[in-house]
């Protein structure tokens, strides 16, 4: 299984049944087969290393049978091997499909849900190292059984991909809709936010036309001026003109400060 961070392993377990709902739709598409490393030249429980050039698998290959628990009743038989071979990171692997019976149909639920993704391999020693009798150098192969607990702690499925590929879409579809949830929200704020800019300028130009009519009138009143001073209603027009200016400059001010208000 693929090493994940702590952050997506959490993310994983808080969201679990969606991402195994992932993994369910992947999996059903794809063909009835199976993908295991068999064997590698890493320590086993017993101590001992199986050299991976030893294999001898002619044997083998003439009855290919895929067993449940290094169980030889014919009940047992879950798979067919399809090819036994040595990949490039020197890996025994082995390729198959499910059998069609009641044990196949198990082994291929319990393994497609990741359940059941560990295979042990039975043989008889040919030859072992002179120097290490713990290193076989040389092994007939005998079948491969999947099986709980492996002696080979490296002798699990390769279909980890299939799992990682679930994950990552999942995350990423995740990530969508989260991303999705923050615009559509920025959108609400900036839309109410709009709206209330809007309203207080309209509300603002709407008390600066009473204001500039409540001037002009003063400042046309004869009381006030009673010999037609020209000088005293440009007067009072420049003082009006600096009251509109300043109550502008405040107004702007005041609407920067509310488009800003989140910073």
């Amino acid at each position: 299984m693929p090493k994940i961070s702590k952050e997506m392993e959490q993310l994983v377990k808080d969201n679990l049944k969606a991402l195994n709902d992932s993994i369910k739709d992947i999996k059903e598409t794809e063909n009835n087969t199976f993908d295991v490393i068999a064997s590698t030249e890493d320590v086993d429980r017993d101590w001992e290393i199986i050299k991976t050039d030893g294999w001898d698998t002619e044997n083998w290959f003439k009855n290919p049978v895929v067993l449940i628990n290094h169980s030889y009743r014919v009940e047992s038989i879950a798979w067919k091997g399809l090819d036994f071979y040595k990949d490039e990171e020197w890996r025994m692997r082995l390729k198959g499909v499910f059998a069609p019976n009641e044990a196949g149909k198990l082994a291929q639920q319990l393994y497609n849900w990741w359940f059941l993704k560990a295979v042990s391999v039975w043989f008889i020693v040919k030859q072992r190292n002179e120097t290490d009798r713990l290193i076989i150098e040389k092994a007939e192969l005998l079948e491969v059984s999947f099986v709980a607990v492996p002696a080979n702690p490296e002798a699990i499925s390769m279909d980890w991909k299939t799992y990682k590929k679930a994950v990552k879409l999942w995350l990423i579809k995740w990530e969508q809709e989260e991303e999705k949830k923050e615009e559509n929200i920025d959108i609400k704020e900036l839309a109410k936010e709009v709206k209330e800019i809007k309203e207080m300028i309209v509300d603002f130009w709407s008390k600066v036309s009473k204001i500039e009519d409540e001037v002009k009138k003063l400042a046309n009143k004869g009381d006030d001026n009673p010999k037609g001073d020209d000088s005293k209603t440009q007067q009072d027009e420049k003082l009006f003109k600096e009251f509109l200016q300043n109550l502008s400059k405040n107004a702007s001010k005041t609407l920067y400060q509310l488009k800003n208000k989140k910073d």
